[in-house]
């Protein structure tokens, strides 16, 4: 309803006024329905077009591809000492005998007199004396005792001083116990005998912040090649090189693989994460520490002057030892080395293969040993980037149904297994695998044996690579 100036209703001219706008209402719609189908059809001749330019672009670098959704990793991504140019160290003394270094957020311990312990050995040797017997001389042979003494650091005394501080608590858990045969790749990663006084040595990690998947792994080094490739004048037109004949997909391949080579002890089942071994270990041979998921070494050459391969790789990506350890700048850091270490010639290391992995392998360590859990870790990072193995635990798959109602009118599955660490033989697998299933299927749905367990060519299971995919087919009613 209107009202005119003068207070007067003006009803005819309401309801003109709501029938011009009835008809402005209709044309509108019309014409935004017109304007969106247009829009539709451009956009989706633009979008054939550009995912075609896409592909051909992507023939040759895939930078456009993203391995996996991508999960926010606090301890490494909210530092941004780990990424800061020129970082200061910082020495602080933090209780009596607790002197450190900070580096990157990260901690050096500073070895103390008072961390060093004698150690007193005595065996038994072999002593051989000459005697005169019936006029002739002859050999006696006894056990004499013999002692030595050895100073070796006390990481044990080490550990209770550092977890008596509040940031480094977590080093209380026995995980961190140096004097465990288990805990050696865990803790401080150091030869006891190697430790003396004055020496920087690594403050271990905490396994929550310094553990990650697979996954998250592989989204980093996605980001370490973006970022060499824009931002590294060195480095970029090696890398850029490499790109015309090789996937961003395979370089990725080779670095997860030897990342978990390094950092994770078991190779059969794949259920650790990369991590699981800390970050640094003491080399005696070289007197050097490696440092990284690819443990790259930081030593010198044989000239005891000129900085070897890993060590020039950091000097030249300008980034300091804790630096390296944010998964992001220790990818950097290992196509670096690899640059360094075949004089810009990637072609003789990438793609890595079935074929050239102990070749590789042996340029990379100085030997062939563990060339074996080498080849399984690539196989499973080729099977991981490919698509064919996703990780998540029995206990989501029963949460979110195991069997879904499809299953009763197609008589298959594809189940892709997380295998517990217990399983050991192809038997138990398949077992296993059975068990899971009939406890946890439709109930109209009929039960299956280990012989409906096959792999996703549909074939037998063989013990190669576990995680894997199987094919489930379910008998008929």
């Amino acid at each position: 309803m209107w009202i005119s100036e003068n207070g007067v209703r003006w009803n005819e001219d309401l309801e003109n006024w709501n029938k011009i706008k009835d008809f402005w209402k209709k044309k509108s719609v019309q014409a935004a329905l017109i304007l969106a189908l247009t829009g539709a059809w451009t956009f989706t001749g633009y979008q054939i077009f550009r995912d075609k330019d896409s592909a051909k672009i992507e023939q040759v670098k895939d930078l456009k591809w993203y391995p996996f959704e991508h999960h926010h990793l606090t301890f490494w991504d909210d530092n941004p000492d780990f990424f800061a140019k020129n970082l200061a160290i910082k020495k602080e003394t933090l209780a009596p005998g607790v002197v450190i270094k900070r580096d990157a957020g990260l901690t050096f311990y500073i070895i103390q007199e008072e961390d060093i312990k004698e150690v007193t050995h005595t065996i038994l040797v072999s002593k051989k004396t000459k005697v005169k017997q019936w006029h002739k001389l002859v050999y006696t042979y006894s056990q004499v005792p013999q002692t030595t003494i050895t100073h070796v650091a006390d990481f044990e005394k080490i550990r209770r001083k550092l977890s008596s501080i509040s940031e480094f608590s977590y080093l209380k858990d026995d995980e961190y116990d140096r004097s465990s045969p288990n805990n050696k790749t865990k803790s401080f990663n150091i030869p006891k005998e190697s430790a003396k006084a004055g020496m920087f040595i690594p403050v271990p990690l905490d396994h929550k912040v310094r553990e990650i998947s697979p996954e998250d792994f592989s989204n980093y080094c996605h980001e370490a090649i973006k970022d060499l490739i824009s931002s590294h004048s060195t480095y970029a037109p090696i890398i850029n090189k490499l790109m015309t004949h090789v996937s961003e997909k395979d370089i990725i391949t080779a670095m997860l693989a030897f990342a978990r080579s390094e950092t994770a002890s078991e190779y059969t089942n794949f259920v650790q994460p990369l991590g699981e071994v800390e970050l640094h270990r003491r080399e005696p041979a070289f007197k050097a520490f490696s440092f990284t998921y690819f443990h790259i070494l930081m030593e010198k050459n044989s000239d005891g002057k000129t900085a070897g391969p890993g060590l020039a790789a950091r000097l030249k990506l300008w980034l300091t030892e804790w630096q390296c350890y944010h998964p992001e700048n220790a990818a950097k850091l290992f196509l670096a080395y690899w640059i360094e270490k075949t004089h810009g010639h990637l072609e003789s290391v990438f793609p890595l293969t079935s074929s050239n992995i102990k070749q590789v392998w042996t340029k990379y360590n100085g030997s062939s040993s563990y060339v074996d859990k080498l080849l399984p870790n690539y196989l499973y990072s080729k099977k991981l980037l490919a698509g064919e193995i996703t990780h998540y635990d029995n206990t989501m798959l029963k949460q979110t149904g195991f069997v879904y109602t499809w299953l009763n009118s197609h008589y298959e599955h594809m189940y892709k297994v997380k295998t517990p660490k217990w399983i050991h033989s192809i038997d138990k697998l398949k077992s296993f695998i059975v068990e899971e299933f009939n406890n946890h299927k439709a109930a109209d749905c009929p039960t299956i044996d280990e012989n409906d367990v096959l792999n996703r060519e549909k074939k037998a299971l063989s013990w190669q690579i576990i995680p894997d995919t199987v094919f489930i087919k379910v008998p008929k009613k």
